[in-house]
């Protein structure tokens, strides 16, 4: 069964460190990278973590106005749903 948490838990407003495995091999403009978000808020950073992410520790920020609300109530509104 493939793997991919990774992709999919970013989307959704989880959020974590990017491990340093992976923050070795990251291209030159993407290296002030230094959370999941910082890389999906970069052009390109979200393509490169699809194609090259990993297991990774993500959390939800649970306080109403966190950056993972915002992600998850755009997500839904991508989907037509009311935040």
């Amino acid at each position: 069964m493939p793997m991919i948490g990774y992709k999919v838990w970013p989307k959704l407003g989880f959020d974590g460190e990017i491990p340093d495995r992976l923050r070795v091999i990251l291209p030159k403009e993407l290296q002030a990278a230094k959370l999941i978000s910082d890389l999906y808020a970069t052009p390109g950073g979200r393509q490169w973590w699809e194609q090259n992410g990993g297991s990774v520790r993500l959390a939800f920020d649970l306080p109403g106005d966190s950056l993972s609300w915002v992600i998850w109530r755009a997500y839904l509104a991508t989907k037509g749903e009311a935040p």
